[in-house]
């Protein structure tokens, strides 16, 4: 049922990567038994929030939502069930993954080739793996007032800007140099042709298994959502940077751990002492010792 239909649907994604989720999405929608009816749905959604993490839960009944409502546009159902029962809450508040700053460094010494270092420079600017494979040659622009900043089309076939740090500038120089190939992409392979997303990803892994770090793509554009937060940029900047639909995405990169705030702390100029607690009841797992620079009803916290 709706065979014809899911592939249209499908197809009108344009990322192949994309085109392939989504049919698994609708697939594991199609596989589940449950009927096309409010209460069907319901118990859907509720499978997928007990089944799955909250985050992908939200992404395969939305895929399923959006599948439905477009055949309600095209009139070949009336109404979808859908629109009536309420999907999976998404956590805001998720841990992301994002690598550190000596990983990083390491993966980066780990490339090989100039093709290598352009692809992973790119991916610590922000854009995602499939972005990287379909930049155009012509991506790139430049202003006298702005410097060098490229044109990405990201989800949904969305537009955005993205200005260029200076290392990306110096990494794509480099392989230009090295790859005097005539291409109709930015980043490509020896001969021309253009970059898949498997390769995408082959160059991050082997780089990152020659590291000895635990890197893939994705965590390269985490990281510099969270190099931007840290340094003070706003997320309503960040998002728009990152392609972000929805700014609670974006504000994923706002928790701080304890060492944000911690170093934040250490910025109050009436925190010359170092930071302190009163002694008392503190909450089990935090250790303290006595502090030999003060007296003994303080102690210091360390975690």
């Amino acid at each position: 049922m709706f065979e014809n239909e899911v592939e249209a649907f499908c197809l009108m994604q344009t990322s192949p990567r994309t085109q392939s989720e989504y049919r698994k999405d609708l697939a594991r929608w199609f596989s589940s038994g449950y009927p096309l009816t409010v209460e069907g749905v319901a118990q859907y959604r509720d499978y997928l929030s007990t089944t799955y993490k909250p985050a992908s839960a939200a992404r395969f009944y939305g895929t399923a939502r959006t599948f439905f409502r477009w055949l309600v546009r095209r009139n070949i159902i009336q109404e979808s069930p859908f629109d009536f029962v309420k999907g999976p809450k998404r956590t805001t508040d998720e841990v992301i993954n994002v690598p550190s700053d000596a990983d990083v460094d390491a993966l980066l010494r780990a490339t090989k080739t100039s093709r290598e270092r352009a692809v992973i420079s790119l991916l610590l600017n922000g854009l995602r793996a499939s972005e990287v494979t379909n930049l155009s040659a012509k991506s790139v622009k430049w202003t006298a007032e702005y410097g060098n900043y490229l044109i990405v089309r990201g989800k949904g076939d969305k537009e955005r800007i993205v200005p260029l740090l200076e290392e990306t500038v110096d990494d794509l120089a480099a392989f230009e140099q090295d790859n005097g190939v005539e291409s109709d992409w930015l980043v490509h392979n020896p001969d021309g042709s253009k970059l898949t997303y498997d390769m995408v990803n082959g160059i991050v892994d082997m780089a990152a298994r020659k590291a000895r770090v635990n890197i893939y793509p994705h965590m390269l554009r985490h990281h510099y959502g969270t190099r931007l937060v840290r340094a003070g940029a706003n997320v309503f900047a960040v998002q728009k940077l990152l392609g972000h639909a929805s700014v609670a995405t974006t504000q994923r990169y706002v928790t701080m751990d304890l060492s944000d705030l911690v170093e934040a702390t250490r910025k109050d100029p009436r925190n010359l002492g170092g930071l302190r607690v009163v002694s008392g009841n503190l909450e089990e797992g935090t250790g303290s010792g006595e502090d030999g620079r003060s007296g003994g009803s303080l102690r210091v916290a360390t975690a």
